[in-house]
């Protein structure tokens, strides 16, 4: 299988996307943990 030089982008990009994603559902996990530990 041989990647396009677009394709190639589109994955990077993606990849560029869902990182940074990846962080802020991290951020957002990472506060509502906070929250139940002070409702407890």
């Amino acid at each position: 299988m041989r990647f396009s030089f677009l394709q190639l982008l589109l994955v990077i990009f993606l990849g560029f996307l869902f990182f940074a994603d990846f962080n802020h559902l991290a951020k957002l996990v990472k506060q509502k943990i906070k929250s139940y530990k002070k409702l407890d």
